[in-house]
């Protein structure tokens, strides 16, 4: 293997190595930091094709994002819901009377 094609094998790796460990720190609920940094990720662009023997690595990091994907827009509807359950209670109230939400029925 060529240097140069070593060094760009070896910049893939750090972009998938990257890109995997965005995957993992997006594993419980993501803060807006994450959400920012996933969405402003952009690939390099002085990298060439990815080598053939790390494309089984770039398919198990694209499932890992997928899973991310699909978790965050869990938590966006799962976001919605209770913006709009919010919305059912009343905003004002006689501040004089302590104001109750029954969150078990």
């Amino acid at each position: 293997m060529s240097r140069e094609a070593e060094a760009d094998r070896d910049r893939w790796t750090a972009v998938l190595d990257e890109l995997d460990a965005m995957a993992a720190g997006s594993v419980d609920l993501a803060d807006e930091a994450m959400v920012a940094r996933l969405c402003g990720w952009e690939p390099p662009l002085d990298l060439d094709r990815i080598p053939a023997d790390l494309r089984p690595r770039a398919l198990e990091v694209l499932d890992h994002l997928s899973d991310v994907v699909g978790r965050l827009r869990a938590q966006m509807a799962d976001h919605r819901r209770q913006a709009r359950a919010l919305a059912e209670v009343p905003r004002t109230h006689d501040a004089g009377a302590a104001a109750y939400l029954d969150v078990c029925a």
